[in-house]
């Protein structure tokens, strides 16, 4: 996991290395709308334990961070009836980055197993490959 500028340095690293040893790169840019609101929070919970190893106080915390939101809308003085958050994670904070790559995490193994570069920060990812051989004149 890398942050923004780490990410975009590794692919831009990787496509002049291409380049200079002939090959053009194929990339292609996903970013996931509304990325953060689709958190399944069991499915997160789940993975955080059993793929990879937080349990105990740690999990309890995040738990803590993620189940039993709710949310209203207000304009002016009415107020809609509250509603309870089964998805997604609180936005704003160090922790929603981190806790969404968590859950993509099984997409990177994913893509690797076809042999494809990649770079993920947040909901942003790039796919890369650099298999294309410049034509020599």
């Amino acid at each position: 996991m890398a942050t923004l500028e780490t990410a975009l340095l590794i692919l831009l690293n990787d496509v002049y290395s291409a380049a200079d040893n002939g090959f053009r790169t194929l990339l292609i840019q996903l970013d996931l709308t509304a990325a953060f609101d689709t958190i399944d929070i069991s499915t997160l919970l789940c993975r955080l334990r059993y793929s990879f190893g937080i349990s105990g106080p740690a999990l309890n915390w995040i738990s803590s961070y993620v189940v039993g939101r709710t949310q209203f809308v207000r304009i002016g003085q009415e107020q809609s009836p509250r509603t309870d958050c089964e998805y997604g994670v609180p936005q704003g904070s160090v922790l929603w980055p981190l806790l969404f790559i968590l859950y993509i995490l099984p997409v990177a193994s994913v893509i690797s197993s076809f042999g494809i570069d990649h770079a993920q920060y947040a909901d942003d990812t790039q796919l890369y490959t650099e298999r294309w051989k410049l034509c020599q004149l």
